[in-house]
């Protein structure tokens, strides 16, 4: 056992029932977030495509007005 393991264990037998009830409800919490955490990682590492797999793929999709560029009728007095 380290140093810091012996020093965790020593200052968390001196706690009331209560107080412990906290720390393992934190643990509980620390060990979720990281286990959300890796499996975030592992999704986005297996989902991740290249960029050249990701261009064009949006090709044929957007189109522009012919007018986008033109006055717009409720504008015309401020312009």
């Amino acid at each position: 056992m380290t140093q810091t393991h012996q020093e965790l264990v020593n200052r968390i037998s001196s706690l009331s029932v209560e107080k412990l009830n906290i720390v393992m409800t934190f643990v509980h919490f620390i060990e979720t977030q990281k286990s959300k955490e890796e499996s975030f990682d592992n999704h986005i590492k297996r989902t991740k495509k290249p960029l050249t797999e990701s261009r064009g793929v949006f090709k044929g999709k957007i189109w522009m007005s012919d007018d986008f560029n033109d006055e717009l009728e409720d504008m015309r007095e401020y312009m």
